[in-house]
């Protein structure tokens, strides 16, 4: 091949200058504050609010008489501003907004919560909350915008009903419905905290809808994302209002319905009434008679705040029962045989340990330590019985936390002898107990009521109704609950939660909130072990030395991988609800995708199948898009191939497979298939992602090819970064229909 002309030399050199000047500038002007994944710095949440206003400044003046002459008569929630409108210092500043609720017409506010977003889908006849009756309502989203320098904006708000937003007290945005489509002319956000507030009334009929996005020169038009929003940590009436929460959750994890009866269809209300706890039918084959008598008499002994109740009476006579339970139990079945496993098998398992990065929930930092400790597991388990509970941990409980990775028999079997061979403690030794008696005892203690069993029946007697336990301190509530009654793990606050809930939130079981589901369920499978959100880093990531120490105790591998690793970074969960398609967010949840959308990487995305599709439309619910992906325009057929033009001119292809053909380049930071794209990405996401990929994720690999929103490839439709875009998305549209999506919804 012969050398290229100096002219072409030169025109390189030229090339990557400009390309290094165009990434130092956009260095700078998204500096990590900027990105809306990121959390604030110090010197934006310290700040103070601006005090003066302008012809084109929205000033920090008092909130109450601003308000007042902006939108007329001083009703609620107009009049309801916050006696204090003075950004929170440091300390006292949380990530989000706070959403003020209450039914349409009502005088004043029923309830708030926390919100990541001003940003909200409500389906027709739903509550906006659990403690709002379901029907129209009114939302007002109250919090501060933050910036480190000036900066001009446009908001812009989509969705159905009407909207008055205001900025430091001022009105910049009335839009009235019913769809809302309306943008604000340039607002001035000063440095440090602004104070926003946003009334959104829903419409009397159909869904409730709302986005609230703004545009800068320096920020495409986006929602505003949580990282540059904060609300006051030391809010008392969201505290009143997140203890009702905290109670209303009690309720449904200790599964107070399944003794103290709940009126009403369960299937409509709370999800989590619906959870199961463990299947006990042929627990002989899972189960060592010694763990499941320990487990009986103190569930706290072996895993603090367990939900497992403390039912047994003190003394020798508690501990006779445990022994006729457990000896009753263990007849249920007969364990399968195992066979010790050799040193390879345990290297396997340990490197497979690491790799899944299972000691990111059983060996973090914290509480979380000490509730999924393994160091009981070969007192607790037949060893065959663990292999196939490591390769289907939703077998015998549904609802259960453990994330099924898919393991294959052999990796089960190497994960498990792994775990057998680490420190384990043994359990006292235990009398032997009365297997007739013992099914005696589970008959009386009413065990039946929340577990499977053969041959037991259903308590002849129930305890009071749930609505009759109101203000409740006797009993399980008690301060000492005295037998027979179940003794739960209780701090003092979870009682005062419980009894404040009990006397004004029962209703509020009866119904559903996929948003507020979705913030419980991702606290409830600890994502955060392995998921950016917000800014927070994952546990994950805090214990590289652990995990290096894990690999160095282990002999060499006898054919090490020669490509360099690649980085093991699970996706950031900031923008979810955003940016996958709710569909194929349950199908990926439920264990339904036929494929790994990063094979690449050890780590896995495991299998949580209990309610996958209300927590992926929760999540996509609180970015204020339907439970189901609204349906797009038909491709336009005279931009599909011009978009196929546009990415050849990219080469992504070097980096993504599309379809069954593999990447042609070999990088460190291969891409997602893109035959995938239109069934999992949102498209108005994927085209503010494109136009921008490190905004959204500043380790992001991927190239920003429109600089400043125009294209190299000049002579494609004028080079408008926009208008290519819009073509790229519409070739990936076409590359495969619906029909062909690689995943199966029934799950065989």
């Amino acid at each position: 091949m012969s050398d290229p002309p100096i002219s072409g030399i030169q025109t390189g050199i030229g090339l990557v200058v400009a390309v290094v000047a165009v990434v130092i500038c956009a260095g700078l002007l998204f500096a990590p504050h900027d990105r809306p994944g990121l959390p604030l710095p110090r010197s934006a949440v310290a700040a103070k609010a601006p005090e003066t206003a302008s012809a084109t400044t929205v000033g920090s003046a008092t909130a109450a008489s601003a308000l007042s002459t902006a939108t007329g008569a001083a009703t609620w929630p107009e009049a309801a501003v916050a006696a204090d409108a003075k950004p929170p210092a440091d300390a006292d500043a949380e990530p989000g907004v706070v959403m003020i609720t209450a039914p349409a017409g009502a005088d004043s506010a029923a309830d708030r919560r926390p919100a990541r977003q001003i940003a909200l889908h409500v389906p027709s006849g739903s509550a906006v909350t659990p403690f709002v009756t379901p029907g129209p309502f009114t939302a007002v989203f109250e919090g501060w915008i933050s910036r480190d320098l000036w900066e001009e904006f446009t908001f812009t708000v989509e969705g159905a009903g009407t909207l008055r937003l205001t900025i430091n007290g001022k009105q910049v945005l009335a839009a009235d419905g019913p769809v809302l489509t309306a943008t604000s002319p340039k607002v001035r956000l000063e440095k440090g905290r602004n104070r926003v507030r946003a009334v959104y009334r829903s419409p009397p009929t159909g869904a409730a809808r709302l986005r609230l996005l703004w545009e800068s020169t320096a920020i495409p038009l986006e929602p505003v994302p949580t990282a540059v929003l904060s609300r006051r940590r030391s809010d008392t009436a969201l505290a009143a209002a997140l203890r009702q929460r905290r109670g209303r959750e009690l309720i449904g994890t200790l599964r107070c319905t399944a003794c103290h009866a709940l009126d009403g269809d369960r299937s409509a209300g709370m999800p989590e009434l619906l959870a199961d706890a463990p299947d006990l039918r042929q627990a002989g084959e899972r189960l060592k008679p010694a763990w499941l008598a320990a487990w009986i008499r103190d569930p706290q002994a072996l895993r603090p705040g367990t939900t497992m109740p403390h039912l047994l009476p003190a003394g020798e006579a508690g501990d006779r029962t445990a022994a006729d339970l457990a000896a009753w139990l263990a007849a249920s079945g007969t364990p399968a045989t195992w066979t010790e496993p050799d040193g390879e098998t345990i290297v396997a398992g340990a490197r497979l340990y690491e790799k899944l990065s299972c000691l990111s929930c059983h060996e973090a930092a914290g509480d979380r330590a000490s509730i999924h400790a393994l160091d009981r597991v070969a007192a607790k388990w037949h060893p065959a019985a663990l292999v196939e509970f490591l390769r289907q941990p939703s077998r015998h409980f549904a609802w259960i936390g453990m994330p099924d990775f898919a393991l294959t028999v052999d990796e089960a079997k190497a994960l498990a002898a792994y775990v057998l061979s680490t420190g384990q403690r043994p359990l006292d030794g235990v009398s032997t107990g009365d297997a007739s008696r013992g099914q005696a005892a589970a008959q009386r203690f009413g065990c039946v009521s929340c577990h499977q069993f053969d041959g037991l029946k259903q308590p002849l007697t129930r305890a009071k109704p749930l609505a009759a336990v109101r203000s409740a301190t006797t009993g399980c509530l008690s301060d000492v609950p005295a037998e027979p009654a179940p003794r739960f793990a209780l701090t003092p606050d979870d009682r005062t939660a419980l009894r404040e809930f009990l006397s004004t939130g029962i209703a509020s079981l009866a119904r559903r909130d996929s948003m507020e589901f979705a913030e419980r369920r991702l606290q409830a499978l600890n994502c955060a072990a392995c998921h950016e959100r917000d800014g927070r880093e994952p546990a994950r990531s805090l214990q590289a030395e652990r995990r290096a120490a894990i690999l160095a105790a282990l002999p060499p591998e006898a054919d090490p991988p020669s490509a360099p690793p690649i980085d093991e970074k699970a996706p950031s969960l900031t923008f979810a609800g955003d940016k996958l398609r709710p569909e194929w967010t349950a199908a990926l949840l439920a264990g339904h995708l036929r494929y790994r959308p990063r094979q690449w990487l050890h780590l896995r995305m495991p299998r949580f199948p209990a309610a996958a599709k209300e927590f992926a439309q929760g999540l996509a619910a609180s970015a204020g898009l339907p439970p189901e992906t609204a349906a797009e325009s038909p491709v336009d057929p005279t931009l599909t191939g011009t978009g196929l033009r546009i990415m050849e001119g990219f080469i992504c292809s070097g980096c993504h497979a599309v379809g069954d053909a593999q990447p042609t380049g070999l990088f460190e930071a291969p891409g997602i298939n893109l035959a995938w794209s239109a069934h999992r990405l949102q498209g108005d996401h994927f085209k503010r992602w494109i136009l921008m990929p490190q905004r959204f994720d500043p380790e992001s690999r991927m190239p920003a090819f429109f600089p400043d929103g125009m294209s190299p490839q000049a002579d494609i439709l004028g080079g408008d970064g926009k208008a290519q875009i819009q073509a790229i998305w519409q070739h990936l549209r076409s590359i495969g229909d619906i029909a062909d999506h690689p995943w199966n919804p029934e799950g065989h």
